[in-house]
């Protein structure tokens, strides 16, 4: 596949996370305008459902002065009952002195339950597995008093205002129904947000929208469209789906890789990776 050159977001957003999480149904429910593949764990307290996946990516962006320049990828795309995902991404970078471009493809393992995280690509043999620490079933925090005594102090809860509790006259939610895309069912929703003049330096009002078609199923935004003239147009789209378990290879390292592991560690009792 020839795809442009650059990594796409929903690639970073799968690498950073540590465990999976349902970032579309934070999406439709804050109102963000960010663009992102959201690939959920499944409901809360039911098992994942599994499937494979074909993602297309295309940002548009206008230059002021009219040059538009367009990036393209494609990421297959697998999550199996247990939660475990793989991601394959192709991209083309940008051409050497010998002025050929050169394809690079990048994968990504993370495993829930053994809570490990593997990431290799095509242009070396070597796999790295990140290995998560258990968090602590309380977060406690040994203090010292004045007189050299331990005590030990419960870190506070901060509370959060429940989503949907204020409403932002600036931010336009529309219900968009229901359709099936690529054999799933999604429903659809659009956020439009206005940036007051003056508000963020701009001297006219600034109007964006984000638009989900999330399967609620299978837990994933199925189409998302972010269109923000400061940054331009960004869409990502399902191509295929297939429900049902993904070829279990696909979580293990190809053979003839080296592995390198590394070990979780701590501070003061919190993890850091």
């Amino acid at each position: 596949m020839r795809r442009s050159g650059f990594v796409p977001g929903f690639v970073c957003m799968l690498v950073g996370l540590m465990a999976i999480v349902s970032a579309g149904s934070q999406v439709l429910a804050q109102g963000s305008a960010a663009s992102s593949l959201s690939v959920g764990a499944g409901n809360a307290g039911a098992p994942a459902q599994p499937y494979m996946a074909t993602w297309t990516e295309k940002r548009v962006q206008t230059l002021a002065n009219g040059t538009i320049i367009t990036h393209e990828s494609t990421t297959k795309f697998a999550r199996d009952s247990s939660g475990r995902i793989y991601s394959e991404t192709h991209q083309t970078l940008p051409a050497g002195s010998n002025q050929e471009a050169r394809e690079t493809v990048m994968y990504l393992i993370s495993d829930p339950v053994a809570r490990t995280t593997t990431m290799w690509n095509s242009s070396t043999k070597e796999a790295t597995v990140n290995h998560m620490s258990e968090r602590p079933a309380t977060q406690i925090r040994p203090t010292t008093t004045t007189n050299g005594a331990q005590a030990t102090t419960t870190l506070p809860v901060i509370q959060t205002e429940a989503a949907g509790s204020r409403q932002n006259p600036d931010v336009q939610r529309e219900d968009l129904g229901a359709k099936n895309i690529a054999g799933a069912n999604a429903k659809g929703m659009r956020i439009t947000r206005v940036i007051a003049a003056g508000r963020d330096g701009n001297d006219q009002p600034i109007t964006t929208v984000f638009e989900t078609w999330m399967s609620t199923e299978y837990a994933v935004v199925l189409i998302s469209v972010s269109d923000d003239p400061r940054y331009g147009t960004t869409t990502h789209e399902v191509t295929e789906f297939t429900p049902g378990e993904p070829d279990a290879a696909l979580f293990r390292v190809p053979e003839g890789y080296t592995v390198r592991e590394i070990a979780a560690r701590t501070v003061a009792n919190q993890s850091i990776i």
